[in-house]
């Protein structure tokens, strides 16, 4: 009763806007209103770009640019109580919109989270603070910049992925099958929907296997699915198979928890369905993908041989122990189990990257089922474009014409084909005719192409006579060009230097060449500043000349001798270096006494970090670093080192015999991933599979391995006595903590920590 009487009551502004109400409160009517107030009105949604235009057009349109700078201007100060001018139309709106950076997208999320209650404060329109200009906008912008700011942000993964085609589509394994980027993209939308069972998504959720990123579970969602169409398509073929959606072990896995596995309990559906399966046929195969520690494998339970089996693309990968835990459970409670385990013996390729596991998965069950081809690590690329045209194919398909050949064997565009196809029978071309350029594939068979082109009638061209000639085709005068402009631009962006110069002119003989022998006068003068120069003590440089202004003892007489000739350091550069030389002792032995302290582990080898005269630390080098999520194996990109006195600057250093000398160390991390081995790409630093980096105090450089590791696409392997140097470490990970605690205090009576300044 009191849901219809809210559903037929009528807004009133004089009874909301402006009477301190708070929009949390409001009832269903008032927001609805307010929804009316944001959302974009047709007129304006029409200028956007129509969700089924092709991506090439689609990366060939301008946006405005998305800002990521700092918004000094809260988000309550873009909204006004002015009233928008009602002269403003959609396309006006548009086009001043345009001129203009968009918000930042969390800048974006404040206002909106705000609008509602601004809009009851009685806030009737949106103003750019960034503008000196204070014209008022509706409140429908902000929808719009919301919609922008999404737009913008597809355009870029569109643009991305046709840049990687584009390079991908040159490599000799993969133009086999896609010789050119329209190979690719042709009849692709960029947003369109694509219906995936009782899911609908659209083309941009697909655009990820167009770029070498790691993909989503929506994407491996999507190839089961298809995988299962594919499947019941040809019902006397595989009749012995079931594949699962990539969620039947959560399925499972929530029955476990809860307990619902016991006779008399209600199953999931997804348990029911399999279990009629078997009841049909005892000898029934089933086949589901798991996810576990950001790593997809696929799992085969043979109901006919009671036999559990894997399959996993990454070689020496930890087993998915607690998911054969949680499926024993289940084939014990229903199906007279357990089962006999056989480990990672299912067919399947094998990975040598960190974001192929999906599409390594979902070949696994391809392979067993329908007798696909395995998967292989040189054709990645090739098989994630197969899928991508694969999945989005649902989509363009009731879209697409279908394509006509010539008798020349070249594919002609339909509507260039209807054109072809409308001669009379007297041989007489329609009055719009159509030239038929090849395709970019045939241009390697040129006998096709001098078939095509001797078909070809094209019209004469048509040039009118300019009066004004064209230089480089018409006869023309030199003379009647004039440099006055390149004089002008070149002298409105020449440097201060050279405003203040004087450019000389030297004169050329007479048949053109420069006379480049010097006169007799100045090969005297050469000569005699040479002399000077040889006599004279003095530095004539910046760099390592100078060194001859500080000898002891001074230069002797010309035609003399000397005993000692090595360069003695300046006095304020000799009082730079031994306080720096000084700092770092003293840092040193803060660390060796900290370490002591606290009892760490290793500590012959964290005391000095292994770094000595004779193993110096230096850019490339390998080590073990601590971090705030734990130890880490890391590798020197940069090495940066503070010079003696005051207000010394950090000067970038290749190398360094004492690990405190150095003022910060710049690493790439990599995450330890099971054994040996260490991945670069880790959802530890990076939820968008980039390496991670960091700048650290040296302290924080905990000590070198004493060999390189082995390194590999994904992932580095480390010596067996270096892992067994991180286990200790690991362990000792609270101590650590401690001792960098320690580290970080400020002490007050240490003059070099405090800021005098």
């Amino acid at each position: 009763m009191s849901l219809d009487i809210e559903s037929n009551a009528v807004f009133r502004r004089a009874e909301w806007i402006g009477k301190g109400k708070k929009y949390r409160d409001a009832p269903l009517h008032v927001m609805d209103a307010f929804a009316a107030e944001v959302t974009m009105p047709p007129t304006l949604a029409q200028l956007l770009p129509a969700q089924e235009m092709l991506v090439p057009e689609f990366i060939a349109l301008n946006f405005p640019l998305q800002s990521h700078s700092l918004i000094t201007h809260p988000p309550e100060h873009w909204f006004s109580r002015e009233t928008p001018s009602r002269t403003l139309t959609a396309e006006m709106l548009y086009d001043i919109i345009s001129r203009r950076t968009i918000p930042p997208e969390e800048h974006l999320v404040a206002m909106l989270d705000i609008a509602g209650q601004q809009w009851l404060d009685g806030a009737q329109s949106i103003i750019d603070p960034r503008r000196k200009g204070r014209q008022p906008f509706p409140l429908c912008v902000l929808s719009f910049w919301r919609t922008l700011s999404t737009i913008v942000q597809k355009q870029e993964d569109w643009k991305e992925a046709h840049h990687f085609v584009s390079i991908e589509v040159l490599k000799l394994n993969v133009c086999g099958s896609y010789p050119s980027i329209e190979s690719v993209f042709r009849g692709i939308s960029w947003d369109g929907p694509v219906q995936c069972g009782s899911f609908t998504f659209t083309t941009h959720k697909f655009v990820k296997l167009l770029r070498p990123i790691q993909l989503c579970d929506d994407i491996a969602q999507t190839m089961i699915d298809d995988l299962q169409q594919h499947c019941q398509d040809q019902p006397g073929h595989h009749e012995g198979n079931i594949i699962a959606a990539s969620r039947f072990y959560s399925v499972l896995q929530v029955a476990v928890e809860r307990d619902r596995l016991a006779a008399g309990q209600r199953l999931p559906s997804s348990l029911v369905v399999v279990e009629d399966a078997v009841d049909r046929n005892p000898r029934v195969k089933l086949w589901f993908p798991v996810l576990f520690a950001n790593h997809e494998v696929v799992l085969c339970v043979d109901f006919g041989k009671q036999t559990i089996s894997y399959g996993d693309s990454i070689r020496g990968f930890s087993p998915p122990k607690e998911v054969m835990r949680d499926t024993q459970k289940w084939l014990k409670a229903r199906f007279k189990g357990p089962f006999t385990e056989l480990g990672n013996v299912l067919a399947h390729g094998t990975q040598h990257d960190a974001i192929s596991c999906i599409p390594c998965s979902a070949n696994t069950i391809a392979h067993g089922v329908f007798g696909e081809p395995l998967w292989q690590p040189e054709t990645r690329f090739v098989d994630r474009f197969r899928w991508f045209r694969r999945l989005v194919a649902k989509e363009t398909q009731p879209k697409m014409q279908a394509e006509t050949r010539t008798g020349t064997g070249i594919t002609l565009p339909p509507v260039q084909a209807e054109n072809q196809a409308n001669v009379s029978g007297d041989g007489t071309a329609p009055a719009i005719s159509s030239v038929v350029r090849p395709a970019l594939a045939n241009l390697l068979n040129p006998s096709e192409v001098r078939v095509q082109m001797k078909e070809l009638s094209l019209p004469q061209i048509n040039r009118e006579e300019d009066t004004n000639p064209h230089f480089g085709v018409d006869s023309v005068d030199h003379d009647d060009f004039s440099l006055e402009t390149l004089v002008l631009q070149r002298e409105a962006h020449q440097t201060n230097h050279a405003a203040k110069s004087v450019r000389t002119y030297h004169a050329t003989s007479p048949s053109g060449s420069t006379n480049t022998t010097p006169s007799m006068h100045r090969q005297i003068l050469s000569a005699f500043h040479d002399s000077l120069k040889q006599l004279q003590s003095r530095g004539i440089t910046t760099g390592k000349g100078r060194d001859t202004r500080w000898m002891a003892p001074s230069l002797p007489a010309p035609g003399g001798r000397s005993d000692q000739d090595q360069p003695l350091d300046a006095g304020t550069s000799s009082n730079a270096a031994e306080v720096a030389n000084a700092a770092a002792r003293k840092a040193a032995n803060t660390r060796r006494s900290t370490f002591i302290k606290f009892n760490v582990p290793c500590l012959d080898l964290v005391k000095e970090g292994r770094v000595s005269d004779l193993s110096p630390i230096s850019i490339g080098s390998y080590g073990f670093v601590y971090t705030s999520t734990g130890i880490m194996l890391s590798r020197v990109v940069a090495m940066y080192s503070r010079t003696g006195g005051k207000n010394a600057k950090h000067a970038a250093s290749s190398h360094s015999t004492n690990l405190s000398a150095t003022s910060r160390i710049a690493v790439q991390l990599y995450e330890h991933m099971q054994q040996r081995q260490f991945r670069k790409f880790s959802p530890t630093f990076s939820p968008f599979h980039a390496k991670g980096f960091m700048l650290l105090q040296p302290y924080s450089f905990l000590t070198l391995l004493s060999s390189k590791p082995s390194d590999s696409e994904s992932w580095l392997t480390i010596s067996a006595s270096a892992f067994a140097t991180f286990k200790s470490l690991q362990a000792g990970f609270p101590k650590f903590t401690s001792a960098m605690v320690q580290f970080r205090k400020r002490k007050q009576d240490d003059d070099e920590e405090l800021d005098w300044s």
